[in-house]
This record gives structure tokens, C-alpha cells and sequence, in this order.
């Protein structure tokens, strides 16, 4: 029974491993061939590069709204606070500079 397990243990691993190897060497022919039958080697290349490294694509999703002490804020109302605070610091600043 126990000489049974340890088979069926070593050829799961064995599984394992083949098909992690077989999924690599796709993706190397994949994207040879990718670039071997390019016309533009170079970027072609540097698709292949950014594709292998990046995990997702990035998002340029933002949220319309924030939830703050249980309120729903607007992402606009929260940009215009910021930038009137930061555009009146400057005057209030110039103003101390000048007492």
C-alpha cells in the first residue's frame, strides 16, 4: 500500500514537472516564431520583453467617488478641495513672508 503511494507521489510530481517544461518550451516556440516571421524584429522583440515581465495590464480606472464617514464624496469636489487648498497656501504663505 505505502509502495503504491509513493508511486502515484512520484508520478504527480513527474506530471507536474512535464507539463510546467511543456508550457515553457510552447511560449520559447511561440514567440520565436513570433518574431522570426516579423517584419519589425525590434519591436516586435520588445513586445515579447513587456509581455514575459508584466504581471497585468495597468488600469487607468479611477473610482468617481470616495466613501468617507460613511459619505460619498466626489472625485471632482475632492480634486477642486485639494487644488484651492494648495493655491491659497501660497498666498496665505506670502502673506506671513510679508508681516
Amino acid at each position: 500500500m505505502y509502495f503504491a503511494w509513493m508511486i502515484k507521489l512520484h508520478y504527480k510530481e513527474y506530471c507536474s514537472l512535464f507539463n510546467r517544461m511543456f508550457r515553457e518550451a510552447k511560449k520559447k516556440v511561440y514567440f520565436k516564431q513570433l518574431i522570426d516571421t516579423s517584419e519589425n524584429k525590434t519591436k516586435t522583440m520588445w513586445n515579447v520583453t513587456n509581455k514575459l515581465t508584466r504581471k497585468a495590464e495597468k488600469s487607468n480606472h479611477l473610482p468617481h467617488s470616495l466613501i468617507m464617514n460613511n459619505k460619498e464624496v466626489s472625485m471632482v469636489k475632492t480634486a477642486e478641495a485639494f487644488n484651492n487648498y494648495f493655491l491659497n497656501m501660497a498666498g496665505d504663505l506670502q502673506v506671513q513672508i510679508d508681516n
